[in-house]
């Protein structure tokens, strides 16, 4: 979830974020305030895994289904009105 939070606040979705990224985020504890930190490394440790690792593997996961979650690249033909939309609007 914390990591689909930062994809949803950037430009680009999850298209290019890096685990340092996500690191920058965790730190600013006004952005997603109500997740508990502590539990974000205790995952890692659990799953035997370097924190940068577990982001990176939960990015790729991510990525994969990006247009289902909502948080992939916006489209720049889908940015705007159509020519249709214009037309109608006049």
């Amino acid at each position: 979830g914390f990591v689909t939070a930062c994809a949803l606040v950037r430009p680009t979705g999850i298209e290019g974020m890096k685990p340092k990224s996500v690191r920058k985020k965790i730190k600013a504890t006004s952005f997603a305030a109500a997740v508990d930190r502590g539990q974000l490394e205790r995952s890692a440790d659990e799953l035997g895994v370097e924190m940068n690792t577990h982001i990176e593997t939960v990015i790729e996961a991510l990525a994969e289904q990006a247009d289902v979650l909502g948080i992939a690249a916006p489209d720049p033909a889908e940015s705007g009105a159509t020519p249709n939309d214009r037309e109608e609007a006049r």
